[in-house]
């Protein structure tokens, strides 16, 4: 039966990304190539980034106090329908297999010279590895308590997360799904793949794994991270400095 589910969810992802990167509305182009830009960092810390920034982490405060209430409606409203729905959408989230799917998509593009998909793919790799490590770092420093472990949502043992049951904040499952799904979105201007993350995140909290201020945080923590670096990447077409990706290695590029 999980196996089933895990195939269930790869062939919608699929289906997904495919739609999406195949409509013809698209005609930008872009390099072969994955730049990085050493002076993109005064585009990103910018005063209306960091205003951004800080409007968000308001919101993620007053999330926490929707977390009972949204608990006990959700713990009200089981069936199984929503449970079938959310075996699926859960699996968006699981890094054990969206890495390596979006690893392929950039093999295949680079096979394939289609540009534009192998350096989203790339983005979303990095992005995988850049927001995860936020999440990690996060889930440790707070040490929040699951709800499934604690009926309270403001229980927390700082610098214990790697206890089982005290990791709840923020959510790895849709730090991983935002991770991976945005750069496809930005780079293809189809804001609807989008749904995926949040369908993970809406499985979280009713599988009873995460509170939603958990799914709000990893939310701003998958997004930000790849919506910067896919920015990053794209405004860097005529940076001076190039990290290329090639087969045998990474080549640094320099132009004068």
């Amino acid at each position: 039966m999980h196996f089933k589910k895990q195939t269930w969810s790869f062939t919608v992802i699929i289906v997904v990304l495919v739609c999406g990167i195949s409509q013809p509305a698209w005609t930008f182009e872009y390099k072969d190539t994955v730049e990085s830009d050493l002076h993109q960092t005064k585009t990103i810390l910018t005063k209306d980034n960091l205003l951004k920034a800080g409007l968000f982490t308001g919101l993620f405060l007053s999330s926490m106090a929707l977390d009972r209430p949204i608990k006990n409606v959700v713990k009200h409203n089981q069936s199984a329908s929503l449970k079938q729905i959310t075996d699926v959408t859960n699996q968006f989230g699981n890094g054990w297999w969206t890495f390596p799917f979006v690893t392929g998509l950039h093999l295949i593009g680079r096979a394939t010279k289609n540009e534009k998909l192998a350096e989203a793919s790339f983005t979303a790799m990095e992005s995988f590895f850049v927001a995860g490590a936020f999440c990690s770092l996060g889930k440790l420093a707070f040490g929040r308590a699951r709800p499934s472990v604690n009926d309270s949502p403001f229980h927390f043992k700082p610098f214990q997360g790697y206890k089982a049951g005290w990791s709840s904040l923020p959510s790895e499952h849709v730090t991983v799904a935002w991770a991976v799904v945005t750069p496809y979105a930005v780079y293809y201007h189809q804001p609807w793949l989008y749904l995926l993350p949040i369908s993970t995140a809406a499985a979280r909290i009713y599988k009873n794994a995460h509170w939603f201020s958990d799914t709000v945080l990893a939310s701003g923590i998958g997004f930000g991270t790849a919506y910067l670096l896919s920015k990053w990447h794209i405004n860097a077409k005529n940076s001076r400095v190039a990290v290329i990706p090639l087969p045998q290695g990474i080549c640094l590029n320099i132009k004068f």
